[in-house]
């Protein structure tokens, strides 16, 4: 079914060849995949290309992970593939830094409506993450990017705007798809970005909307220091959106 895959973006090349595997039938959704090893076999790369290859799917939510079956297609993955396509396309000249600031924008603005409009019981949710994130750090690394996203995708859920929800996950996977440095960040990292959902959360409930949104943009660009392994555009970003 597979070619062998290209040497230049290993992992890139094996998730196009999936996705197309995907898109014409050759693999259904809810069909089990094979494993890392035949994958390799196939594909003629390392196993750690296609453990790479298949994070990045992970993250779009083209597959998913399931106890005792191992890997699947998920249930809605052309969905997904079709709105990371759309967004792709509206994005394809556009920089790293670029698809940052227009996450930034879209979930300071998300924040703010979340701290308007969420009820007590919306509120509550947002907590419980963040318990159950804490009380799990030991185990964070075995489910890394799931992880860390949880408390974005309760507020966009919150927020009530589905066009909004959909470009916002289609960006963030786009960007977290690349950002191979969060497989090795330090246990410190995971508890300063509890903190920080903490701090967001302070001010929503509070209905403090322009503390929410700071607080939102702080975190946020941490993120974009992260990504570009550098503070340079972060601090440059920062400036901007606060003061608007």
């Amino acid at each position: 079914m597979f070619k062998p895959a290209s040497r230049s973006t290993l992992y890139e090349n094996v998730m196009t060849q999936i996705i197309s595997a995907i898109k014409n039938g050759s693999w259904q959704p809810g069909s089990k995949m094979d494993g890392e090893l035949a994958l390799a076999e196939q594909f003629q790369i390392s196993r750690s290309s296609i453990r790479e290859a298949m994070k990045a799917l992970s993250v779009y939510k083209i597959i998913e992970s399931r106890p005792g079956h191992g890997t699947v297609i998920a249930p809605d993955a052309i969905r997904r593939i079709a709105n990371n396509e759309l967004v792709h396309s509206l994005t394809e000249d556009v920089s790293i830094v670029e698809k940052m600031e227009l996450r930034v924008l879209m979930e300071t603005q998300m924040v703010e409506w979340v701290t308007e409009n969420a009820t007590l019981e919306d509120l509550d949710s947002l907590e419980n993450i963040i318990n159950n994130d804490i009380q799990n750090i030991d185990k964070l690394q075995e489910t890394i990017l799931q992880t860390r996203t949880k408390f974005h995708d309760r507020l966009a859920e919150i927020a009530g705007n589905g066009i909004m929800i959909r470009l916002i996950r289609s960006i963030r996977a786009e960007l977290e798809a690349h950002r191979h440095n969060y497989l090795v960040l330090p246990e410190q990292h995971w508890n300063k970005m509890m903190e920080e959902h903490r701090a967001i959360l302070k001010h929503i409930r509070s209905r403090n909307v322009k503390k929410a949104r700071e607080a939102m943009v702080k975190h946020l660009l941490q993120d974009m220091e992260d990504i570009m392994g550098s503070s340079r555009s972060a601090i440059h970003l920062e400036d901007t959106l606060l003061h608007m």
